[in-house]
This record gives structure tokens, C-alpha cells and sequence, in this order.
């Protein structure tokens, strides 16, 4: 079975479910990580300016929110309560990240 994201509250699920909806999850986050990468690269190399980022990086936010919601409605199996909070708090932390990032880019940084 491979259960679609918005789906993941509405069923029981066993064990090979939640490992699909686990690998779902952490391979969208991986992807937004390096696509937000690949855009702190063009800010580095003066592609683009601080306005520009801190945009870029505040569309972000709500994207690694939306998985995280995803995550903390997830329904998990028995003994897999270590693995659904550990992607939980990573998600969370990484959401933290990004605005740290953009308030430094909004408040510390004076590269022009």
C-alpha cells in the first residue's frame, strides 16, 4: 500500500505503512533542504541579494511546517513512537533553522 500524504490520519497503520509514510516524509524534507541549499549557493555567489533570500527562505517555512503537521498527525504502530518523535523534532528544528536563518538575514547580516 502506498498511502497518499493527506491520508496518513485516516487509517490504522502497520508497520510497512508508517515506513512508507516515514520515507515519504524525510525524502520531501531532504529535497527542500537541497533546493533551499542550492539557493543560499546563489546568494553566496551574488545572485542574489538579501531581500531576495529572505523571501526565498520564508517560503520555505511553511513547507517544512506542512510536513511537520504531517508528521505530528501521523498515526504510528506500537514501539515506533522513538522514530515518529525523532522525525518530529527534526522537522521542528529545521523549521527553527530556517527562520533563525531569515531573521539573521532580516537583522545581523549587512552583505549588499
Amino acid at each position: 500500500m502506498n498511502p497518499k500524504m493527506e491520508n496518513l490520519v485516516w487509517f490504522k497503520i502497520d508497520m510497512q505503512d508508517f515506513r512508507t509514510c516515514m520515507n515519504v516524509i524525510v525524502n520531501q524534507s531532504q529535497n527542500l533542504t537541497k533546493t533551499h541549499q542550492d539557493e543560499i549557493g546563489s546568494w553566496s555567489s551574488n545572485q542574489y541579494d538579501n531581500s531576495t533570500l529572505i523571501s526565498v527562505t520564508g517560503a520555505f517555512i511553511p513547507r517544512i511546517e506542512n510536513l511537520l503537521n504531517s508528521v505530528q498527525n501521523m498515526k504510528y504502530p506500537p514501539n515506533s513512537e522513538y522514530l515518529h518523535n525523532a522525525l518530529a523534532n527534526s522537522l521542528k528544528y529545521e523549521t527553527s533553522s530556517y527562520k533563525q536563518f531569515r531573521n539573521y538575514l532580516l537583522l545581523g547580516n549587512k552583505k549588499k
